[in-house]
C-alpha cells in the first residue's frame, strides 16, 4: 500500500451528527462508468458519494474496503488499489475532532457480473464530474429527502468535494 496523506483544515461546526472518525471511501468503476452510493434518508435529493463505511476495530481499512465491495455488489475482488488518505480537523464548539478518510479504487473487469442495488448510481464521466462541481454549491441548509434533519451541506462539500475529485483524478485513466 502506497502512503499518500493529504491534510486539509479545518471545517467548522454542523457535521458533527454524521462524522466517522474513521472511515473507508471506494470508488468503483465497471465498464466506464463510476458506481456511487445513494443516500436518500441522509443526503439531499440527486446527491450520491463514495461507497463508505466505518473502519471498525480490528479490521484495516482495506479490509473494510473488501468488505463494502462484498456488501454492495457481491463481488470480492483480488486486489484493491489505495489511492490517498486525508485527514480533517472538525472545529466545533465541543473542541476539535480528527476525521481519517482513506480513500481506495476498484476496477472491475468487464466481463466480471455484478449485483446493483438501489441503494447505487451508475455516472458516466461527465455526470460524475457534474456531481463533483455540484458539492461545491450546496448551501448550507438543505432538507435531507425523509426531512429528517437540516444540515450544513456546505460544510459537508468542503470535505468531500476534494475527496471524490482526488478519487476521480485517479480513476479517469483507468481502463
Amino acid at each position: 500500500m502506497i502512503n499518500r496523506v493529504t491534510t486539509i483544515y479545518p471545517i467548522t461546526n454542523s457535521l458533527t451528527n454524521l462524522i466517522r472518525l474513521e472511515k473507508s471511501l471506494i470508488l468503483l468503476k465497471h465498464k466506464g462508468k463510476y458506481i456511487l452510493e445513494v443516500k436518500k434518508h441522509i443526503l439531499p435529493s440527486n446527491y450520491s458519494q463514495l461507497i463508505g463505511g466505518n473502519v471498525n476495530n480490528g479490521f484495516t481499512p482495506l479490509e473494510t474496503s473488501y468488505e463494502l465491495v462484498n456488501s454492495y455488489i457481491g463481488y470480492r475482488p483480488e486486489s484493491i488499489e489505495f489511492i490517498s488518505t486525508i485527514k480533517n480537523i472538525l472545529t466545533t464548539s465541543n473542541g476539535e475532532t480528527k476525521i481519517t478518510t482513506h480513500i481506495f479504487f476498484l476496477l472491475i473487469p468487464d466481463s466480471q457480473e455484478i449485483k446493483i442495488s438501489s441503494e447505487l448510481k451508475l455516472y458516466d464521466d461527465l455526470e460524475f464530474q457534474k456531481l463533483i462541481f455540484s458539492m461545491s454549491q450546496l448551501q448550507n441548509n438543505i432538507s435531507c429527502e425523509a426531512n429528517l434533519f437540516k444540515f450544513n451541506w456546505k460544510e459537508y462539500a468542503q470535505m468531500y468535494e476534494p475527496i471524490h475529485q482526488i478519487a476521480y483524478n485517479y480513476a479517469r485513466n483507468k481502463l
